[in-house]
């Protein structure tokens, strides 16, 4: 027997009558029925979770994360928990390879339309009280443990995992070629291709021109600016990353990335000190009903023109200039379900509206753009992180400040060059390169800090392990495994 999604048959006349039309949000499979109170709960998980549809006014618990990736002992989702049920977290978890510690959680009550009035508590257990009102419980974490190499970082360094738009103002001709002033196209490194690319054009006559710079495109008003190729298809989960230099500008709503009629655009305000995400259902405008959310950065006049990221997940909008979102930033819900973000061209720097050129200037971006990365899902906490940073080392040669040097030392050693710890890391070696270039098993280890303008002698110590405590250990060191001197004689009983 044969299980299908979306059609099923074993002819071409029966898969025919049986193709499905639609999107699947998920499909679960028990070996037994479900009691009605399983069968309430996993409504409320799907409501919360594939279509962003707002908690009852009491009863409801919503389990979440600061953290992506992590959970406390029960799933992250919607409960209907009985009082007193006791809802805890571990100690320790880890996510992506970096690990953290609980630091206790935080929690909402459900205004009826938002949640708010959060409190924050120490502990790693909550005991449920959703009688007065629907509550969301938040679980804080902080690195417990990191280690991160510092490297010359480059566009495959971003997150790659649904990537399917990237400009990139350095790498502006290709993943592997170098930057070209005269290009007058941005080449696509997302999966989308090639057919993608983005080519310039819409200049006013007798207007200063627009420009390559070594790291990105300089839009001027009245300059050319992009057009996406093909027909870009976002999908329904969309998160959009700028990166950029923007000010005050001559535009009223000057466009960083977006599409026609407002269908999905990031922009700024006139005077440089906003930003903001729009999504209207406005594709087909002699049918459709116009219904949008705009979501604007807060609080209002914060942007620093730098960073923007927006987020379009289950009928929820966000747009934040840190590195992860705060859980509060997320409007709230929004009924309309969307389809794919496709059927518009998209544009970068401005938009183009074919039959209004008062639409057109007013969406015209004075400034750079470095990059513009499209993905076609929610990135996690981890993934925000490492975006950022490859951003701040390859556009802002601000790479991450080691705090440790490891030499390498020629033998068998877990790691060896410069690294950024956060918490607590223990470096570890069997062997290293002794007299006569022979490899040895490691003795110990000599220990240098930094005094700002030399490399000083701290200690020299036995063993095959070190431990490097951020806020506790110097601020910066070297270690250097030495091995045992030629002629040692091991001996194990």
């Amino acid at each position: 027997m044969y299980w299908y999604f979306g059609g099923v048959g074993n002819t071409q006349s029966l898969l025919n009558d049986r193709y499905l039309v639609g999107t699947i949000k998920a499909i679960r499979v028990y070996n037994k029925i479900l009691s009605n109170d399983e069968l309430a709960a996993n409504r409320a998980i799907d409501e919360a979770r594939f279509f962003g549809r707002a908690p009852a006014a009491t009863g409801a618990l919503v389990v979440t994360s600061d953290v992506g990736g992590i959970s406390g002992n029960q799933p992250n989702g919607a409960y209907r928990p009985a009082a007193g049920y006791a809802f805890t977290a571990p100690a320790e978890a880890v996510a992506n390879g970096t690990h953290y510690e609980c630091t206790g959680y935080t929690l909402e009550t459900w205004s009826g339309a938002a949640w708010s009035s959060p409190v924050s508590y120490e502990s790693c257990s909550y005991s449920a009280d959703v009688s007065s009102a629907s509550k969301r419980l938040t679980w804080n974490w902080r690195i417990a443990s990191r280690l991160t190499k510092i490297k010359d970082y480059d566009v495959g360094d971003y997150a790659q995992t649904d990537l399917y738009l990237h400009f990139d103002g350095i790498r502006n001709a290709g993943k592997t070629a170098d930057h070209d002033d005269a290009a007058t196209a941005w080449v696509n490194l997302g999966s989308a291709g090639t057919s993608c690319n983005a080519t310039f054009d819409y200049a006013i006559d007798g207007q200063p021109a627009s420009s390559w710079a070594a790291d990105g495109y300089n839009f001027t008003y009245g300059g050319k600016f992009a057009l996406v190729g093909g027909s870009p298809d976002l999908g329904n989960r969309v998160t959009i990353q700028v990166v950029c230099d923007v000010g005050a500008g001559t535009a009223t709503y000057p466009h960083l990335f977006g599409s026609t009629n407002d269908f999905c655009n990031v922009y700024s305000s006139a005077n440089g000190k906003t930003v903001v995400f729009k999504v209207f259902n406005n594709r087909n405008e002699s049918g459709d009903v116009k219904v949008g959310k705009r979501v604007e950065l807060t609080p209002s006049g914060s942007w620093s023109g730098k960073y923007a990221n927006a987020d379009w997940q289950a009928g929820k909008a966000a747009i934040f200039q840190s590195i992860t979102p705060a859980a509060s930033i997320w409007a709230g819900k929004w009924n309309y379900n969307w389809a794919n973000f496709t059927g518009q061209p998209f544009y970068i720097g401005g938009v183009y509206f074919p039959t209004s050129t008062s639409g057109t200037d007013s969406r015209r971006l004075a400034g750079k753009i470095y990059a513009v990365r499209v993905y076609k899902r929610a990135l996690s906490d981890a993934e925000l992180e490492q975006n950022r940073l490859v951003d701040e080392a390859r556009l802002f040669n601000n790479p991450p400040e080691s705090n440790v040097v490891v030499v390498d030392a020629g033998g068998e050693q877990s790691e060896s060059g410069a690294y950024k710890v956060d918490g607590t890391w223990t470096f570890t070696a069997m062997t290293a390169l002794g007299d006569n270039n022979e490899i040895k098993p490691v003795k110990g280890y000599t220990l240098d800090t930094w005094n700002g303008s030399a490399w000083v002698r701290s200690e020299s110590s036995p063993g095959d392990s070190y431990t490097y405590t951020a806020g506790t250990s110097p601020a910066k060191v070297r270690l250097t495994w030495n091995a045992m001197p030629s002629g040692t004689v091991l001996i194990f009983r």
